[in-house]
């Protein structure tokens, strides 16, 4: 699918998101506290220069993605640990080893790019906020969660 770029198209897109999104009727327990810590991260980089360092404000439509992809995720996927980037996308990050790890990175155009780690094998991918989650991070992110 292809994303328009116009603010009309922008502003459709987020709201069938959020539409979506509040249709959803429960979260499982054992993601409420990772969508907490989004939130919780969220506020603490919504503004410019959050870090001190010239960082661009995460903004609340990146927040709406990746709420979507913590709702995607298996109960078997432990927590991942959840913090802004200074290029403005929201990070989520699984470390089991130093050889073992995987990465997403949300953007606030509704891309998320992937990468993993897992001995010597890497991979990395990316995929729309309105598909579903790629087989091969699914399958890095069991790794992960052992």
């Amino acid at each position: 699918m292809t994303t328009g770029f116009s603010a009309t198209a922008q502003y459709l897109e987020t709201s069938e998101y959020g539409i979506r999104r509040s249709n959803m009727a429960t979260v499982t327990q054992s993601r409420r506290s990772d969508l907490e810590s989004l939130h919780d991260a969220w506020q603490e980089c919504a503004k410019p220069n959050w870090d001190g360092d010239g960082a661009i404000a995460v903004e609340h439509v990146c927040y709406n993605y990746a709420y979507g992809i913590i709702e995607q995720l298996p109960r078997s996927v432990k927590s991942p640990f959840i913090t802004g980037e200074p290029d403005g996308h929201m990070s989520l990050e699984w470390h089991y080893s130093a050889s073992m790890n995987v990465s997403v990175s949300v953007s606030p155009d509704g891309i998320v790019y992937w990468a993993s780690l897992i001995g010597t094998d890497k991979q990395c991918g990316s995929f729309s906020v309105i598909a579903d989650l790629p087989m091969a991070l699914l399958v890095s992110l069991s790794k992960v969660s052992v």
